[in-house]
């Protein structure tokens, strides 16, 4: 689907191009290829500053992403409809098809999932038996797991306004460390592992075989090591810490899959909180000193420029020198990796300063194996906020398509480990680190 996003979204952009001014035509190229190369936060500087010189088409379309991408799904839907009524001559059937899939995602965060099956139903029912159905196929597997959740009120909570979850931040459990909260699944106690790099709440085969959970659907795309599919099973009553949820949807995964190893080695991966329940909460707060997550349902409303995004999971606004640079917070991972495209950019220093060495790694689809440099340390802006991390990995080649590292790289508890207190404010899309032995 992306393919057909970049393709079509080039053409659309020879075409208004001629009859603009200079700087236009430099503002509507820069456009296009913040959005080709889904550079967000680029994006959403050079919309403030100058979205007067976009072409119409271009600034609808900037519009809409940017309301998808910053975490705004009330506001992305009247925008991606607008776009499709407005432009939908100049967008090719790619983009369509795509624009279609974001405005069912975003009725879902808004816990509307018959509203999602609705959308999704109605574009299907215009395009089947006119086009290939390849081309629309993700769409109708979405479609199902939608209506397949339409009769349950997803993510019911009681009334309060903030939940206190304890958690341990240790290997003792096994051999990788996690973020572990402990809680029940429809009354069966489980230690759940908190996952911002996770898109899903994820419980293996094995487990939800153990616990008799049935599939309410099946078909949903995944990808780790490799590409895979998922069914999706709902836990009637979720409770964590002093947060009970109520019709809380899990992918089923089948961690073995493609390799014995991998699922012997994610066996402290039974079941994990992903950022389709951490995204239902206006913010939320790791406290890395006293060891809890406080998850609050209401955040005040601040003008203030974006240092998170969220296309599937969270990226947070990094600059290494002049180059903006949008890493994962991945609390699922032990320590921070880099991938090959922060190799690319900074070939030179990598090679001079880091040590070469084969590294390998478990996921979902088995074990990956990389070709890596060992950086001494690395030095960011995270936010608005320095930080220099010591023995990093940056991957500069990979024994299999690199899905699971791709953009940049991610952040993982290494730099969690750097700060007493991290904010995540999905209301403001605005991230805060408070220092270690430096409490306000």
């Amino acid at each position: 689907m992306i393919q057909f996003f970049q393709k079509t979204l080039a053409l659309a952009v020879l075409t208004v191009l001629l009859p603009l001014s200079l700087r236009a035509q430099r503002t509507d190229s820069l456009v296009a290829t913040y959005m080709n190369e889904s550079r967000w936060f680029e994006l959403s500087d050079l919309y403030a500053k100058d979205s007067a010189r976009i072409s119409p088409f271009l600034e609808d379309f900037s519009r809409a992403m940017l309301s998808h991408m910053f975490n705004r799904p009330r506001q992305a839907i009247a925008d991606l409809r607008s776009l499709l009524r407005n432009h939908q001559q100049d967008m090719g059937f790619g983009n369509i098809v795509s624009m279609i899939g974001m405005i069912a995602d975003d009725y879902y965060k808004l816990n509307r999932p018959d509203s999602a099956a609705a959308t999704l139903d109605a574009f299907i029912s215009q395009v089947e038996g006119r086009v290939d159905a390849s081309v629309w196929q993700s769409l109708a597997s979405k479609r199902d797991i939608m209506k397949a959740l339409a009769p349950y009120s997803i993510y019911q909570m009681d009334g309060e306004k903030q939940f206190i979850l304890p958690f341990r931040n240790d290997n003792s459990a096994g051999t990788t460390r996690l973020i572990r909260i402990r809680g029940a699944a429809d009354g069966k106690q489980a230690s759940f592992c908190f996952d911002t790099g996770a898109s899903y709440n994820v419980i293996s085969s094995s487990l939800a075989d153990s616990w008799g959970l049935k599939p309410i659907a099946g078909g949903l795309a995944v990808k780790g090591s490799t590409r895979g599919m998922g069914n999706v099973v709902l836990i009637r009553q979720l409770t964590l810490g002093d947060m009970t949820l109520r019709n809380v949807p899990f992918l089923i995964l089948d961690f073995r899959q493609g390799n014995e190893k991998a699922g012997s080695l994610m066996t402290d991966l039974p079941i994990i909180i992903g950022q389709d329940l951490i995204g239902r909460f206006a913010s939320y707060v790791i406290d890395m000193d006293h060891h809890n997550i406080t998850f609050h349902t209401e955040a005040l409303k601040t003008p203030s420029q974006p240092t998170i995004c969220l296309p599937g999971t969270i990226r947070l606004r990094t600059l290494k020198g002049q180059r903006t640079l949008d890493l994962k917070l991945d609390t699922g991972a032990d320590s921070t990796c880099l991938a090959t495209a922060y190799y690319k950019a900074f070939n030179d220093e990598v090679m001079r300063e880091g040590k070469w060495r084969l590294a390998g790694g478990a996921g979902y689809g088995g074990i990956r194996y990389h070709s890596v440099f060992n950086m001494p340390k690395v030095s960011l802006t995270v936010g608005a906020t320095p930080v220099t991390l010591k023995g990093v990995n940056v991957i500069a080649m990979s024994d299999k398509d690199n899905v699971f590292e791709e953009g940049y790289g991610y952040l993982g508890l290494d730099f969690l480990d750097s700060w007493s207190r991290v904010e995540v404010d999905q209301q403001n899309m605005t991230i805060r680190f408070e220092p270690k032995n430096n409490k306000q």
